[in-house]
């Protein structure tokens, strides 16, 4: 069994069980897109694992006021994300996809233990490798309508827990990032490049993508500078400086 039917089985299944007042939420890509890293090699060909996620960022855990990234807060981007679902990725097919569900109370149903609300937020998708290296490989990026479903208010007598506003399952594609055109600069990537529009970050794009094409970029998390490197360097000759001779 490949994992499309893998995948198709599982959607199936979830819908069946999905909870009226709750909403399945399938995303992913179509099979054969072009998902290649910075330098232009296929995601998941090499040594580099990738993680593919989709979420939504907030001030804090106690504190769920909505957060925006930008490129002058990426250093706090991994602080303030908050997974709401990881994918399945098939390399040999160009391929990710996962089904989830967002719960009557707005959490996750993949991460049963998180207490976010991810309801009305607005939905990205984070490709990585690693969040904390100088070389991580990143892709994050959003189609404008990737907005999590709104809880109904006031709830109503015969559903006092409902949820959400859209029933039926909802359906979020790398295929909806709109390419750039003479009528519009297209989905501009927080960071990497999607189509033939290019965001932030250090990478080789293609001279004529492909469709569904995503490209992972590096550079988001700074080196040391000197000063950093001197300021270590000093704590490390005051430490010694304090240790205690053995006899």
């Amino acid at each position: 069994m490949n994992l499309r039917t893998l995948q198709l089985g599982l959607a199936a299944a979830m819908l069946l069980a999905t909870p009226a007042s709750a909403v399945q939420i399938n995303w992913g890509s179509p099979v054969d897109s072009v998902l290649v890293d910075s330098s232009g090699k296929a995601l998941g060909t090499g040594l580099t694992d990738f993680t593919i996620e989709l979420g939504a960022f907030v001030i804090s855990d106690t504190n769920q006021g909505a957060w925006v990234p930008n490129t002058t807060n990426v250093l706090e981007w991994a602080n303030h994300w908050r997974v709401f679902d990881q994918a399945g990725f098939a390399p040999e097919l160009g391929l990710f996809t996962s089904t989830a569900v967002l719960e009557t109370d707005g959490t996750s149903g993949s991460f049963p233990l998180s207490s976010v609300d991810f309801s009305s937020r607005d939905a990205y998708m984070w490709i990585y490798d690693t969040k904390t290296s100088h070389s991580s490989e990143w892709f994050l990026g959003r189609n404008t309508d990737w907005v999590f479903p709104a809880k109904v208010t006031p709830p109503t007598p015969a559903v006092p827990d409902n949820c959400c506003d859209k029933r039926p399952p909802i359906e979020w594609s790398v295929s909806d990032l709109k390419p750039s055109t003479v009528q519009g600069s297209g989905d501009l990537p927080l960071y990497g490049n999607q189509g033939n529009v290019n965001g932030p970050g250090v990478s080789s794009p293609a001279a004529s993508p492909p469709s569904y094409y995503v490209q992972t970029a590096y550079g988001a998390v700074p080196e040391p500078g000197g000063s950093v490197l001197v300021l270590v360097l000093g704590l490390l000759a005051v430490l010694d400086r304090r240790r205690v001779p053995c006899h």
